[in-house]
């Protein structure tokens, strides 16, 4: 278990460890988890840039296309 994984025991809707996990695993190829911790951070702050960058590609990674077409069109 990494220190962030411990931080986040603690201090479960901590955005920037969420941020940073959700990166890590989308660079590990863990797409689906990524997106869990990408949701996470949209409950929180439903307008975080960052998180709404993200899920879009995430999705496609993970092999999940219809999504992002609906994220796409609904930010726009």
């Amino acid at each position: 278990m990494s220190e962030n994984d411990r931080f986040l025991e603690k201090k479960p809707d901590d955005q920037f460890a969420l941020l940073m996990r959700s990166y890590i695993l989308n660079e590990m190829e863990l797409h689906e988890a990524a997106l869990k911790d990408i949701d996470h951070i949209l409950e929180l702050t439903p307008d975080n840039a960052w998180a709404l960058g993200q899920r879009a590609p995430s999705f496609i990674k993970a092999g999940i296309l219809k999504k992002p077409l609906f994220f796409f069109e609904n930010l726009l």
